[in-house]
């Protein structure tokens, strides 16, 4: 596969997908979000892949749209840029296997709306999340409005795209758009950490829990509990129910094998 936009390496079961696009601050044109869509299809289909890292280069996480793309779009194209933006995240939030964003540096705009479409999120202390479309003239085509107001709240939602508010890395985490703050330097270490500590869990499992978070915020109390009951019983059917149980009681780690 022949990229452009993107670095992407796999190793010891953790595929690390890196903007690269310093130069513009890892700004999302067309060719950015097809090359995700397309990579993380690659990660769902590869069986070595346990993990996800997403991550930029420079001094960015991502600035968010490639306004030089897009300034002179007409209604047709814009709106087929947002659908692309759509697949493209909703590719990486339906992914089975677990996502970490390590945001370096600025998530703007669909930038930040992309560290919510991940799973986790550790930001170095540089990290500034922020929603500034309305001061160009726009709304987001990442689907940071319906994501955002349920992670920090509608009123903090609103001040980050009304107002323009940026939060800085520990307001982030306050908030809990950030899972941890750490120093830049050890941002990808402490990623690599966290997606290991993943790896321990059973597979099936992840994916069903991931599964479940993610629908319980579009389905109402009653279908989430019935849909956890079924995962929970589908989980009864799999080796790995049967070896994490046997090593409770054996008192000792258990050894999965992803079936």
């Amino acid at each position: 596969m022949i990229l452009h936009d993107l670095k992407f390496v796999v190793e010891d079961q953790l595929a690390v997908i890196q903007f690269n696009r310093q130069q513009v601050l890892n700004a999302l044109r067309t060719v950015t979000l097809k090359e995700i869509y397309e990579v993380m299809k690659r990660v769902e289909n590869d069986s070595k892949v346990a993990a996800v890292i997403l991550t930029g280069s420079g001094r960015a996480f991502s600035s968010g749209a490639d306004i030089k793309e897009i300034r002179n779009m007409g209604p047709n194209e814009a709106r087929r840029f947002a659908r692309l933006a759509h697949r493209a995240f909703g590719q990486i939030e339906g992914s089975s296997k677990p996502v970490i964003a390590a945001v370096n540096g600025f998530a703007l705009g669909g930038g930040c709306d992309l560290a919510l479409v991940c799973d986790l999120c550790i930001a170095s202390e540089d990290a500034v999340f922020g929603e500034p479309t309305a001061s160009l003239g726009i709304v987001t085509a990442f689907g940071g409005t319906a994501r955002l107001p349920r992670v920090v709240g509608v009123r903090r939602a609103k001040e980050m795209f009304l107002l323009g508010k940026m939060l800085n890395a520990e307001e982030a985490e306050r908030v809990g758009l950030v899972n941890k703050v750490v120093k830049q330097k050890f941002l990808l270490r402490e990623a690599k950490r966290l997606a290991r500590k993943l790896l321990e869990g059973a597979p099936f499992a992840l994916t069903s829990l991931k599964q479940l978070v993610n629908s319980s915020l579009s389905v109402g109390l009653r279908e989430a509990d019935v849909n956890e009951i079924e995962s929970f019983a589908r989980c009864f059917e799999t080796l790995d129910q049967k070896e994490g149980m046997l090593a409770f009681l054996e008192k000792r780690s258990p050894k999965f094998v992803g079936r």
